[in-house]
């Protein structure tokens, strides 16, 4: 009886788990984003914590196919549970005598596999009924994971766009800043609503398919999360040290900001992160200070609610594999 209790419990979270990371476009299931977190782990400190390991770059496909294999497993398992519950729930197909351990772990799987019942064939009306649930449920597991893997690459590849994207806008904060004051006012207002977009584009591929996160890039210049933080320093400046004739319309930067809100709050939802507490190095520009002079000191009580999201980013660098940028 525990056995077949065991079983059935293994089988709805199993179920659970694979439609809510595959179609409830609301982060992955429990047992997925745990995985892949905990993998995650392991491979950063097997690479030394070292984002430039080319290992890492690896990480994003294997994890997609560990959790995948882990579907089957758990669904193989469940099924190999509660046919061990009973002795004759699988009887062999010519002299009817009941299968063993290792036979029932055998039938299990085929039918799983939607192979069909081979030697075996279920004792009685009961376990046909179970046997045609379990061979129904993967068929649905290939279909979905087939049906899965197709978007989840296709976010692999909109999230490598942006980096790029971002990457071609400057080296860093300073650049892109000097760049944008020496555009047109419209033009920079262009600009940062074309940026606001593909963040929240991303970060809505984030929610659905939080696996993206762990496809790696062991070049800086292409690694989302960098980007991202080179990104955030902009806003950082725009929004608290540029001085008012030099911002860009207010509905610009709120869209801007509203993204990184965004961002912030559904990385740390579905990939559970450990927010590092401690603040980084609080941001200084000395070349723009000098040569644009339109820099201001910001007042330390507004910064209250933008810390938050700098222990986000901070952490996100870190747990990347890349050290925070230093002053």
């Amino acid at each position: 009886m525990i056995f077949l209790l065991i079983g059935i419990l293994l089988y709805l979270a199993v179920v659970s788990d694979i439609i809510q990371t595959t179609l409830s476009m609301q982060g992955g299931g429990w047992i997925t984003t745990r995985l892949a977190h905990y993998l995650w782990n392991g491979f950063l400190l097997l690479a030394g914590r070292d984002g430039n390991k080319k290992f890492l770059s690896h990480c994003g496909y294997i994890l997609l196919g560990i959790i995948l294999i882990t579907w089957v497993v758990l669904l193989w398992g469940s099924f190999s549970l509660m046919l061990l519950s009973v002795t004759d729930s699988v009887v062999n197909a010519q002299t009817k005598l009941p299968a063993d351990i290792w036979n029932k772990f055998y039938f299990a799987g085929f039918n799983i596999a939607t192979l069909g019942l081979g030697d075996y064939v279920p004792g009685n009306d009961w376990w046909k009924f179970v046997t045609n649930v379990y061979a129904f449920t993967g068929l649905i597991l290939l279909t979905m994971s087939v049906t899965y893997l197709v978007p989840v690459l296709s976010a692999v590849i909109e999230q490598r766009k942006l980096a790029i994207k971002l990457e071609s806008l400057g080296p860093d904060a300073e650049t892109i800043l000097a760049d944008l004051l020496q555009e047109k006012t419209y033009v920079m207002n262009h600009k940062l609503d074309e940026i606001s977009d593909s963040l929240i584009k991303h970060t809505q591929n984030h929610r659905a398919y939080p696996i993206i996160h762990y496809f790696h890039s062991y070049k800086p210049e292409k690694a989302i999360v960098l980007q991202l933080a080179k990104l955030f320093e902009v806003y950082y400046l725009i929004k608290f040290h540029l001085k008012a004739e030099w911002q860009p319309a207010k509905i610009h930067i709120s869209s801007l900001e509203d993204s990184f809100v965004n961002y912030t709050n559904i990385v740390r939802d579905v990939t559970h992160m450990n927010l590092i507490e401690e603040l980084p190095e609080a941001f200084t520009y000395k070349e723009l200070e000098t040569k644009y002079y339109q820099l201001e000191k910001p007042n330390p009580e507004t910064l209250e609610a933008i810390n938050e999201r700098r222990k986000v980013f901070h952490s996100l660098v870190i747990q990347d594999g890349w050290k925070p940028k230093t002053n």
